[in-house]
């Protein structure tokens, strides 16, 4: 089956398919927490601290391997953190009784929801980060994270998702991660900027991928004419090997 998107990254590639869970997928938390509220802003201002110390490192990472003003794509997800327009009503939601996993998306959302509606281009892209730090902040509180789907991958890996973060995007691991995939997105998105500095093929804007595509799939990535594979005859799949050499 070919699908096809937008190429934001030249190349082929080729590898299993690893589908990350959605980044709203990680809000599973009851509504109502069973703690007191001073036990529930302990653990979230934890969450809070964690996160930041990893946006920081990721931050330090895309200074690396980037530059500075890659990197400042990262660093402005503290700015979140640190945002009282976030932070507040997360606060007051936990005081009134929400669990923090709750909070943290319901705020999330909201503030992300009007973001996404202005028509100034950089602050549009405010959204992807506010989710981007929601979900880093929830998975703390749940246990459960893209971070870690992200780790100990193996083989040829072509990473799919409904959306890739910044931070998703820097945190890939290039010794195996031989592309990218997803449902949506835009050449100027700051994920597709970081994807096409690190020289990874990748094509976005793939309607459909989550319905025709699982885990485990064979996928060609082109992000040269924006198509992708699945479940390639052999013929292809050899062809695209060799063109990915």
């Amino acid at each position: 089956m070919i699908l096809t998107g937008t190429g934001v990254c030249g190349g082929t590639a080729v590898g299993t398919l690893v589908l990350l869970s959605g980044i709203h997928e990680m809000d599973r938390s009851p509504g109502t927490s069973t703690s007191s509220p001073e036990e529930s802003l302990d653990r979230l201002r934890s969450a809070v601290e964690t996160s930041r110390v990893e946006i920081e490192e990721l931050t330090e990472t895309a200074r690396e391997r980037l530059g500075a003003e890659h990197a400042a794509i990262i660093h402005v997800q503290v700015l979140v953190l640190d945002d009282p327009e976030w932070l507040d009503p997360i606060v007051n939601a936990i005081g009134g009784g929400a669990s923090p996993e709750t909070a943290v998306w319901s705020v999330s959302r909201e503030v992300a929801g009007m973001l996404a509606t202005l028509t100034d281009d950089y602050l549009k892209e405010r959204a992807s980060d506010v989710l981007d730090v929601a979900q880093r902040v929830a998975g703390h509180l749940t246990g459960r994270s893209r971070s870690q789907e992200l780790s100990d991958l193996c083989g040829d890996v072509i990473i799919g998702a409904h959306e890739l973060t910044p931070t998703d995007t820097i945190n890939l691991d290039l010794s195996v991660v031989r592309g990218i995939v997803t449902e949506i997105g835009a050449r100027t998105s700051h994920a597709a900027i970081i994807a096409r500095q690190l020289g990874i093929p990748a094509v976005v804007g793939v309607t459909g991928l989550l319905a025709a595509a699982t885990s485990g799939h064979l996928v060609i990535v082109n992000g040269d004419d924006g198509t992708s594979v699945i479940n390639p005859d052999a013929a292809s799949a050899k062809a695209a090997v060799v063109a990915a050499a």
